[in-house]
Formats: C-alpha cells, sequence, structure tokens
C-alpha cells in the first residue's frame, strides 16, 4: 500500500545518504548514534515544525486515524515525509555539539524563516508520471533539506551563546536574499500550479543563500 511504498522509498533514500554523506564510517556506531538522535526527537516534531508543516500532517493523522489506525503509528506514518530531514538534523547536532532537540528547532526554524516549508508545499502539488522528473524533484527536495542544516549551522555560528536567537541573527544578515526568495516563491503561489523549472529556479536562489556570507575587509 501507499505507507509501505513510502517507508521503502524512505529507507532507499537514507540508505543513500549515509552512503554519500558518511562513506569511510564504521555503519554500527553511525547507525547507533543517528539511531539515539531520532529518539530523541520522536514524539516531538509536532512542536518542532511550521506551521505549514504541522497543517499538512495533522489533517494526515485524522484520516489514518479514522481509518482506525492507533494514534502512535497514525503519528509515525504521518511524518514519514519529514523524515528525510533527521539526518540533516543530527549531522547538525553532532557537528555544533547541541542537543538533537535543539538542532532540529533550529533547523525547521531557519528553513520557514527561508520559506522552504511553502516550497515542500508547493512540491507536494506537482504530479508527473515521468521517470525522469520524478528524479529531478526528488533531487531538488534532497538539496532542500542540505541548505537548511547550511542555513541552519550559519544560524547557530550567528549566535554562539544562545543558538536559537541565531536564527534572527542570521536572519537580519540575510536580509536581501531572504527577502528576493520569498518574493519569488510568493510570485510561484499566486502564478497557479508550480513546475519543476519554477522549483529549480527557486533551488538555485536557496543554494546562494546557503552558501556562507562572504565579508570584504576594508
Amino acid at each position: 500500500n501507499e505507507i509501505i511504498a513510502r517507508i521503502v522509498e524512505l529507507l532507499w533514500l537514507l540508505g543513500l545518504w549515509f552512503t554519500v554523506q558518511l562513506p569511510d564510517a564504521p555503519i554500527a556506531p553511525v547507525v547507533e548514534s543517528y539511531r539515539a538522535g531520532f529518539a530523541a526527537l520522536k514524539g516531538r516534531f509536532s512542536t518542532l515544525i511550521s506551521p505549514i508543516e504541522k497543517s499538512s500532517i495533522e489533517p494526515r493523522i485524522a484520516e489514518l486515524r479514522n481509518a482506525g489506525m492507533p494514534l502512535d503509528v497514525a503519528e509515525d506514518a504521518a511524518i514519514l515525509t519529514l523524515l528525510s530531514a533527521v539526518p540533516e538534523i543530527i549531522m547538525l547536532s553532532q557537528a555544533q555539539q547541541i542537543s538533537a532537540e535543539s538542532a532540529a528547532q533550529i533547523y525547521f526554524a531557519a528553513g520557514a524563516a527561508a520559506g522552504l516549508d511553502r516550497l515542500r508545499a508547493l512540491a507536494t502539488r506537482i504530479a508527473t508520471a515521468d521517470h525522469w522528473d520524478r528524479l529531478a524533484l526528488r533531487r531538488m527536495m534532497d538539496d532542500l533539506y542540505s541548505a537548511q542544516r547550511l542555513m541552519a549551522c550559519e544560524a547557530i555560528t550567528a549566535a554562539k551563546g544562545n543558538p536559537v536567537a541565531g536564527v534572527d541573527q542570521w536572519r537580519n544578515a540575510r536580509r536581501e536574499d531572504i527577502g528576493n526568495l520569498l518574493n519569488f516563491i510568493s510570485d510561484i503561489e499566486r502564478g497557479g500550479d508550480a513546475s519543476i523549472a519554477k522549483l529549480a529556479l527557486a533551488n538555485s536562489q536557496i543554494q546562494k543563500l546557503a552558501a556562507p556570507k562572504v565579508t570584504t575587509k576594508r
């Protein structure tokens, strides 16, 4: 069924992520550290994700509950679309030496500040039967997750004493780039159906935003 297909796809994507990001790491300790990070987040996603992300998950939970699924299973099934972000969050947590929950809070806050949650919502409306179009769309979604980690990393670096406050500082420091991106996303939302071409253009702006800001010394 649909849920099993999503689980299979998620496992494939996670396997690919670990192969690319941690190709030489011993598998057993890596699995254990990431498992522990996910365990720390389990059951807390509703308090960490943006309102836009929550608005897509809560109706799904209700739908599964109406179909007779137990609450805990329905909640796990409903967040499958978000679990591709978990390795990025755990990597952020380990790199910045903060808790998984703090990393997730900053990760989702940075994504919402840049409109990535809105862009993912648009992407879910794109229906394509072409194999290559699906691959392109999937690749762009993966790019969004990794770009979001880089944004969150910059936000944490901006305010070492209070990482959560760093999101506001990062938003102020990158005001022009974020404003341009949000305007572009608004144009897509007003322009009718989203398309892979439109998302590709948005993704190019996101990668620019995710790149560390270079300051020139005088």
